[in-house]
C-alpha cells in the first residue's frame, strides 16, 4: 500500500503495459497526457489519460487494521481510476486517410494488450503496487457515446476515437492511528427479574 504515489503507480504501470506490447514499433510511444495537451512528436501515438477517480464502494467497509497490541490503523482509502485511451497518428501528405487506419489498428491492439493483461501480475506492478495481496484489474468500460462525447466537451476539444478503462483496486493507506487497549476485566452481574 502506498501514503500517496499508487495514482502515479497505477498509470505508471499502464504506460509500461502497453509501450513494453508495442515495443515493435520504434517510433511509436505511450503518453499520460491530458488530451488538451498531446502533441505530435512522434508518427503514431497511443494517449492514456485519467479522467476519473471514485472511491470503491465495496472496500469501503473493511475493518481497521491492527498495528501492534495497543493501536489500530484506519483501513485504506480503496479507489477506482479511470483512464481514456486514443490512439493518434500523423496523416501524410501523400496519403491523408491512412491515418484513420492506422488509429483503428493501434487501438485494437491496445485493447488486446489490456485484454491479455486485465490481471495484472506483481512482477509488472511499478512503485508501491508491488507486493500487495489484492488483485489489480483492469477491465473495459461500458460507456455509450453520449457519455463519451460528455468528456471530450468538458476538455472543449473535437471528439475523437476512444475507449475507456477501469483500474481496480488502488489503496492508499491511511495516516490515522488510534490508541487502544485490550479488555483486562470481565464483569458479569446477574439479577433475578
Amino acid at each position: 500500500m502506498s501514503i500517496y504515489t499508487v495514482i502515479r503507480d497505477v498509470s505508471e504501470t499502464l504506460q509500461n503495459v502497453l509501450q513494453s506490447e508495442f515495443v515493435a514499433s520504434t517510433n511509436f510511444e505511450v503518453t499520460l497526457q491530458s488530451p488538451q495537451n498531446v502533441s505530435s512528436a512522434s508518427q503514431h501515438y497511443l494517449n492514456l489519460y485519467l479522467y476519473h477517480v471514485t472511491e470503491n464502494g465495496f472496500a469501503k467497509t473493511r475493518e481497521a487494521l491492527r498495528r501492534g497490541s495497543d493501536q489500530m490503523q484506519r483501513a485504506p482509502l480503496a479507489l477506482n481510476l479511470y483512464y481514456m485511451l486514443t490512439p493518434y497518428t500523423q496523416a501524410t501528405a501523400t496519403n491523408p486517410l491512412v491515418s484513420n487506419i492506422d488509429e483503428h489498428l493501434i487501438l485494437g491492439d491496445a485493447m488486446r494488450i489490456l485484454y491479455d493483461n486485465s490481471v495484472l501480475e506483481d512482477s509488472v506492478l511499478l512503485g508501491d503496487l508491488r507486493g500487495r495481496s489484492e488483485e489489480f484489474t483492469i477491465s473495459l468500460c461500458r460507456m455509450n457515446l453520449e457519455e463519451q462525447t460528455r468528456i471530450w466537451n468538458a476538455l472543449q476539444i473535437p471528439y475523437r476515437l476512444s475507449v475507456c478503462y477501469e483500474a481496480r483496486i488502488a489503496l492508499i493507506e491511511s495516516k490515522d492511528l488510534v490508541d487502544v487497549s485490550r479488555v483486562e476485566t470481565q464483569i458479569n452481574e446477574y439479577s433475578e427479574i
